[in-house]
């Protein structure tokens, strides 16, 4: 076995060391970071791993050793300007602002992602293959042209099913099974309407071709937990290889700061909410020290995007890039945005999840948490003092421990990382 879950390289792997990878991951750190861990397994199972992401990921890729390549500019900035919060977003108490903050959006995307259609062709060049997600889709067009293996790597359902509707969907209701199938090619249509202009002139002028060409079909993976989705029963080659974690860095420590606060009392509740702006923070987080203030309880707020001038109650600690594979389990119940890095890790350690949901598949992650008994979904326009304290205290109760925990004992046993090698291997 590799350390942490990742296998060790057989004598046949050696023979990999020709073969260069290269994994397309655009949009933010959670959007990244999977793709990190799937890079190393890779690397470690004998292959050249070439990273394709941007400038400011650059620290991640080096503390692993995996070789860098740069994608220009990243359409999933413009969401942390002012305002930008609101874009692709449905809101029915503010469907005017949602909707000017989606059109500016489009309209000042459309340059940055030219750029970076651009930029990560010169990445791809030389790879035997090429690993995308859902921000990279276009990829397949760069390994059609260049006559390689087209790998899809998904971190939330994206191939149709009659089972539940696309988790990129706004809302989540469902009207049946012919409904469910239909959202996912509505959501697909969607997001080739968004950018067929520029891909079709990229195709044009920099791939050079004018046709799409096919070189077999694409390996499709999907890197969460069949604990938490399981596999659909329409599905028919798609793979659940379990989450993509990065090996668990044993020699971070905390601060004495932080140290001295988690030995101070009983384990506090992780709040944060990722890379995306939070609406009206001061609001929010009045709204959480109300409610921490109701049930009693202590928490670790993440400042490192929102909250970063807040003046913090003594039950409250502020903290900034700290690993949560650290530091969720040293939690008694974590409050999150939903993102699909963060839910899973969180789950994995086996921790009661309560989610508001700010965008894009954040919703589904919650309503999973919900539905599988480990967690609530409170949707921002529900969140009061009232709605989080009843979660927090709901979280608290033994029952919900309990079933929290198996959970992430389940997920834990899974080796995702090694599946999706096992996978990708075989393809090529």
């Amino acid at each position: 076995m590799f350390e942490n879950g990742h296998r060790r390289v057989s004598d046949a792997g050696v023979r990999e060391m020709t073969k260069t990878l290269t994994l397309l991951a655009s949009g933010t750190r959670g959007d990244v970071q999977p793709y990190l861990a799937l890079g190393l397994g890779l690397r470690q199972a004998g292959y050249h791993v070439r990273i394709a992401t941007h400038e400011k990921f650059v620290p991640m890729v080096t503390q692993w050793n995996l070789t860098f390549a740069r994608l220009d500019d990243n359409p999933s900035d413009l969401f942390a300007r002012p305002g930008g919060e609101d874009a692709l977003r449905f809101d029915l108490r503010h469907p005017v602002r949602n909707l000017r903050a989606t059109l500016e959006y489009w309209r000042d995307a459309r340059p940055v992602f030219e750029r970076l259609l651009v930029s990560a062709w010169r990445a791809a060049q030389g790879s035997d293959a090429l690993v995308f997600g859902l921000s990279t889709l276009w990829g397949a067009h760069i390994a059609d042209a260049l006559g390689i293996p087209r790998i899809r790597a998904f971190l939330q359902p994206f191939t149709p099913t009659r089972d539940f509707p696309s988790p990129l969907l706004p809302f989540n209701f469902s009207l049946g099974a012919r409904y469910n199938r239909l959202t996912y090619h509505i959501v697909a249509q969607s997001m080739q309407l968004a950018w067929r202009g520029a891909i079709q002139r990229w195709r044009r002028e920099t791939l050079r071709v004018k046709s799409t060409k096919r070189f077999g079909d694409a390996l499709t993976m999907y890197g969460f937990s069949s604990h938490v989705v399981p596999r659909p029963s329409d599905w028919s080659s798609e793979q659940i290889t379990g989450y993509w974690f990065l090996p668990t860095s044993m020699d971070w420590t905390p601060s004495p700061e932080l140290a001295k606060f988690l030995d101070a009392g009983e384990p506090p509740v992780y709040i944060g909410f990722g890379s995306i702006n939070v609406r009206e923070p001061r609001q929010v987080l009045a709204i959480i020290v109300g409610a921490l203030e109701q049930t009693g309880l202590r928490a670790i707020l993440s400042v490192s995007h929102n909250f970063t001038d807040a003046r913090l109650p003594a039950t409250m600690f502020p903290i900034g890039d700290v690993p949560h594979a650290w530091l969720f389990p040293e939690m008694s119940a974590l409050v999150h945005h939903g993102g699909a890095g963060t839910t899973g890790a969180g789950l994995r350690a086996g921790k009661p999840t309560i989610i508001i949901p700010l965008a894009v598949d954040q919703l589904f992650w919650g309503n999973r948490a919900a539905r599988l008994g480990v967690g609530a979904s409170i949707p921002p326009r529900a969140l009061t003092i009232d709605s989080l304290s009843r979660a927090l205290l709901v979280a608290r109760k033994s029952e919900m421990q309990a079933r929290a925990k198996k959970l992430g004992e389940g997920i834990s046993r899974e080796e995702g990382v090694a599946r999706a090698v096992e996978l990708i291997r075989a393809r090529i």
